[in-house]
């Protein structure tokens, strides 16, 4: 992996959301890397990169607004020769119950606009590391992404989905996988 893109919108109001769930996992994992420093703001992204056995790997937080990060990728993607399937993006995913985590390999956006937004501006080609959420109870899908969730209802799923994805960088997303996929709920 090259590149790891962490879906969620900018703003203090949004960090406990479920929508935000992508910046929360890369935050928690570079927060245990030595040689993270901090992020910088470039081309509509905030970028951070960490040394990962050989190899750099690029963070990405888009600062578009989720609807639209799919706008932060083309150009850095072509300026770093990154090709969707050393990419992992991190999301939210209302189709799997709550704390669920599974690793996939392309597929539809299933409704996610961030992924939409991805598949117009670059590729449908690339990882995505699912973090469920589940299904709205008695609250209409944008509410229950965007409303606020306890912070110590978040915070488990967010190490699950860190060392989800330690695993596909260490050991790469074919190897990853098959364990990703089999974690139980809680």
């Amino acid at each position: 992996m090259k590149l790891v893109v962490g879906l969620g919108n900018p703003g203090s109001q949004y960090v406990w959301t479920w929508h935000n769930l992508g910046f929360l996992v890369l935050d928690h994992v570079l927060s245990r890397r030595p040689d993270f420093r901090e992020y910088r703001e470039k081309d509509k992204a905030m970028l951070a990169s960490v040394s990962i056995g050989s190899k750099e790997v690029w963070f990405m937080k888009p600062q578009t607004f989720m609807n639209l990060s799919g706008e932060a990728l083309p150009k850095f993607v072509r300026s770093h020769g990154i090709e969707p399937q050393e990419a992992v993006v991190v999301h939210d995913e209302i189709d799997l119950e709550e704390g669920r985590v599974q690793l996939k390999k392309g597929g539809g956006s299933a409704g996610h606009r961030g992924l939409e937004s991805i598949f117009q501006y670059w590729s449908r080609d690339f990882y995505r590391l699912r973090i469920g959420i589940g299904k709205p109870q008695g609250t209409d899908a944008p509410d229950h992404v965007l409303g606020k969730v306890p912070k110590a209802r978040i915070v488990p799923i967010v190490e699950r989905a860190s060392e989800a994805l330690e695993a596909i960088l260490s050991v790469g997303p074919e190897k990853a996988v098959s364990a990703i996929n089999v974690w139980p709920r809680k």
